[in-house]
């Protein structure tokens, strides 16, 4: 785990580097953020989810994540119906808390801890994640900044690259084809490279803006990302009873921090990307002794 975070760290500064260096500008940065958000973090969500199988044993599992995530990606919303919460800070919320780092840092902590047959059910966990987050999360957000009388429909959400990709990796998962191996091969390389350059791009901007700016702010979203949502998941797994290595999957990628790509969609969305940025960066810096402690935490809450 300590490995992983420091490559994030080495990326970060990577396009801290270069932007003190004057190698790159603002206009690069839009195009590095365009790349990701258009093109590789689609092909990412596609090609795992492509690949992930649902069977009757996993109903439990996939119910689990997604009452979890649905109720983290509600909670929000409500504090912003109650007053409690400006749309933006409540859109950052569903964004931030609902989706973790499950890809740059989940897939290779899966991979280490359980192997690759984990990886399957780990697709599976980003296509419920993806599909709640970037479906009925982004209607949320759509509901928010356009008020219910300026016509926001569910739809909203499936115009987002994410959950088209999610929806189209789910139908090829139903068929049950296998991608073919160039195929696999591009996309799983455009996904890659998306999340490199969601984390080199971060650190493009924090060579240009002053960090602790937002510490109140991002210390609220590492919270509600390492805490709230895990709990959630914790009484999901409780309610629902998944199978052993399923749950402890559950309350792993609960556990992940603030997920790179909610920087590149709050630049997209217009929301606060600096309170993002920061938020990713704490989060990830918190998450490292809950996750060195997994093992403990599992054997307490799920008896594994």
């Amino acid at each position: 785990m300590l490995d992983i975070l420091l490559n994030l760290l080495a990326l970060m500064a990577a396009g801290w580097l270069a932007c003190k260096l004057k190698l790159v500008d603002e206009h690069s940065e839009k195009v590095i953020n365009d790349l990701v958000y258009l093109i590789g973090l689609p092909a990412l969500l596609f090609s795992k989810i492509a690949a992930a199988h649902l069977g009757a044993d996993m109903l439990p599992f996939v119910f689990s994540n997604a009452l979890a995530v649905g109720i983290m990606v509600l909670l929000p919303f409500l504090a912003f119906k109650l007053g409690w919460l400006s749309s933006k800070h409540a859109a950052l919320l569903i964004l931030g808390a609902g989706f973790g780092n499950i890809g740059f840092m989940g897939l290779p902590v899966i991979q280490m801890k359980w192997g690759s047959d984990a990886l399957a059910p780990a697709g599976l966990l980003i296509a419920v994640h993806s599909l709640v987050v970037f479906a009925a999360g982004l209607w949320l957000i759509a509901h928010m900044q356009k008020g219910p009388k300026a016509g926001a429909s569910w739809t909203d959400g499936l115009h987002n690259p994410l959950v088209l990709s999610t929806l189209a990796g789910l139908a090829w998962s139903f068929i049950g084809l296998p991608l073919p191996g160039p195929v696999s091969y591009a996309l799983d390389s455009l996904g890659s490279l998306s999340i490199i350059l969601s984390l080199f791009s971060m650190g493009l901007f924090f060579a240009t803006h002053r960090l602790g700016q937002h510490l109140a702010g991002s210390i609220c979203l590492s919270a509600a990302k390492l805490l709230v949502l895990p709990a959630l998941a914790i009484l999901a797994l409780w309610a629902l009873h998944p199978a052993g290595p399923l749950a402890q999957l559950t309350l792993l990628e609960a556990l992940m921090p603030v997920g790179v790509a909610n920087y590149v969609l709050a630049r997209r969305l217009k929301l606060d990307h600096a309170l993002a940025a920061e938020a990713i960066l704490l989060s990830t810096l918190l998450s490292l002794p809950l996750l060195l402690g997994f093992d403990v935490l599992a054997k307490a809450v799920l008896g594994a």
